[in-house]
Order: C-alpha cells, then structure tokens, then sequence
C-alpha cells in the first residue's frame, strides 16, 4: 500500500518478521540502508565459484583485466565518437546532412549502454 508523504516522497509498508508490524520508510532511507551494509563474507564454494569466468569455462588470471578495460573503453568511446559521424550518416540516409535521425541511435546507445551499466553495476 503507497501513501504520499507530507514532502511528496512516496513511503512504502512492509510487513516485519516479527509479525504484523508495519514499518513505514521512504525511498531514500530504503536505498541508504541497502548501501550502507557492504560487507561481503563469501563462502568458500562462492570463492572458488568467482576464479572461472566465462560461465566457469576458464579460470580468471590478472592480466586478463588489461584487454577486458581496454574493450570496455573501445565500447564507451565509440558511443561518444558517434557525434562525428551524425552529419555523413544523415546525408546517406536523408540527404540532408541537418535530418536529424542518425542522433536517434546515439539517444539509442546510450540508453542501452545507462541500462546496461545500472544492471551490471561498476
């Protein structure tokens, strides 16, 4: 059940564990207690899980961070270099290089590629 707050904010009910008790919060108190507890005590099969990468097909070495950082830049910067091309592509597509649609597919990708970094996380 959602009720508006007296700033504006919605609040949310949850039913507690210890029974019926209702514990009224809004968004930003629920996102800082999510974030605030940042400890990570992994097990040991989750430890040996995390070594492979690759759906566990090939076990993960420290130098394989050097070519994944450079594709994951070649990825970012071609969405950013995109702007150079807007002007040829509109003119192969429209005939006119002011059209316009080629900055749909810029509006596009880094859409995606928001979407993408807030599922995936840093």
């Amino acid at each position: 059940m959602n009720h508006a707050g007296a700033d504006g904010s919605m609040l949310f009910s949850r039913i507690s564990l210890q029974g019926e008790q209702r514990i009224k919060r809004g968004w930003v108190s629920m996102i800082m207690e999510y974030y605030s507890h940042t400890e990570y005590q992994p097990s040991p099969e989750q430890i040996e899980k995390d070594r492979f990468v690759f759906f566990g097909l090939v076990r993960c070495k420290p130098w394989m961070a050097i070519p994944a950082g450079i594709l994951i830049q070649f990825c970012y910067g071609s969405v950013y270099a995109w702007s150079i091309f807007n002007a040829p592509i509109n003119k192969a597509v429209a005939g006119d290089p002011t059209h316009g649609s080629a900055e749909i597919t810029f509006y596009i990708a880094l859409g995606v590629l928001g979407v993408t970094a807030a599922i995936f996380g840093p």
